[in-house]
């Protein structure tokens, strides 16, 4: 992949299907495609009852494609330019031949190689039926169904780490410094930090009437990612913490995977602390772009990113059937949310983050 010039996300990262393996105990599949011994393609997926789902709980699907290269070294039956979205089709039609012709333990994790010759068969505009159902977040539309409420914001980062706060408008960086100034400190480091981060992490998953994921999640993380970096960050107001984020880089990306910041303490600007520190993180690691994580299409959540000068990376929800739609939760559940006592909630996060993702 890093010989590769097509950009990757860190979802792409190979051993994130370890720490989903290991907490919810779904089957896991990856499949490469390889060229003349060189990676074309790099599939990861999850079985969840009859579904396959690439990848539960992160912002991108595991669906790597070398595109650049396709596009210089293969045409289709008519000697055209090969349709980028028939290619992922073709792809996750072979994936999920061999998903579901490999018998192993719904747990464990099997890689399969794939060597293709210039006799591959090209799609060429057929519609292509699936063997199981398959869902995914991409860029791309590519499935028959789909959700296009979510995009990514995006910011481009500077080489040089004495040059971040430039990239900001005036605006955001007066912010920034009203942050320090009001003392707002901040500390990195490994797993050694979890606990202060999942304190933050639930309480404001409360306040939004919500679910969050189980703590072993972020410890199976931490003790199986490789190839990258992954990066607790807390800020801290009077020794108290206030704010908590978890950074995922690889290959050249960092991404905001985990953020949360207590209500009472946002008035003194804790997130552009977080994300300011984060952002320096990233640029230490040589990463080029910083990802925000996903928001919802003009919601607040979203006004808030875009100020820091972020462009959208949309995010569609694939799926090869038609998606049920669930309603928002009524006045009456988000409240009833609101009160139940963690030791009550966080047995219910295992089981909705199995079904919910």
């Amino acid at each position: 992949m890093a010989k590769s010039s097509t950009p990757c996300w860190p979802t792409d990262n190979p051993t994130l299907v370890d720490a989903l393996a290991k907490t919810w105990e779904w089957r896991q599949q990856q499949v490469a495609f390889f060229f003349d011994g060189r990676l074309l393609a790099l599939l990861s997926a999850s079985k969840i009852g009859s579904v396959w789902m690439s990848l539960p709980h992160f912002d991108h699907g595991a669906m790597w494609v070398d595109v650049e290269w396709l596009s210089l070294r293969f045409s289709n039956t008519k000697n055209q330019e090969i349709d980028v979205r028939d290619f992922y089709l073709l792809l996750i039609q072979h994936f999920l031949q061999i998903a579901e012709t490999d018998n192993k333990e719904k747990s464990n994790i099997n890689l399969f190689e794939v060597m293709l010759d210039e006799s591959f068969p090209f799609p060429d505009g057929e519609e292509i039926n699936f063997v199981s159902r398959f869902r995914c977040r991409s860029h791309l539309r590519l499935l028959n169904f789909f959700n296009e409420t979510k995009v990514v914001p995006t910011l481009q980062l500077p080489v040089q780490l004495e040059n971040l706060s430039g990239i900001f408008s005036v605006n955001v960086r007066r912010k920034l410094r009203k942050s320090f100034k009001n003392g707002i400190t901040v500390k990195s480091g490994g797993a050694e930090l979890l606990d202060s981060f999942y304190r933050v992490y639930t309480a404001n998953i409360k306040k939004h009437a919500s679910f969050g994921l189980p703590l072993r999640f972020f410890r199976n993380l931490f003790n199986n990612y490789k190839n990258g970096r992954l990066n607790i960050v807390l800020a801290y107001y009077e020794k108290i913490v206030v704010g908590a984020a978890i950074i995922q880089t690889f290959n050249g990306v960092a991404e905001n995977i985990a953020f949360a910041t207590l209500k009472p303490f946002n008035y003194l600007y804790v997130s552009y602390t977080l994300h300011y520190s984060m952002m320096q993180i990233a640029v230490k690691e040589n990463c080029k772009t910083y990802s925000f994580g996903r928001s919802t299409a003009g919601s607040s959540g979203h006004q808030y990113k875009k100020q820091w000068g972020t462009t959208d990376v949309p995010l569609f929800f694939n799926d090869s059937e038609k998606e049920v739609q669930i309603n928002s939760n009524s006045k009456i559940i988000n409240t009833i949310l609101r009160h139940i006592p963690t030791i009550i909630r966080q047995p219910l996060d295992n089981i909705v983050s199995y079904y919910k993702y």
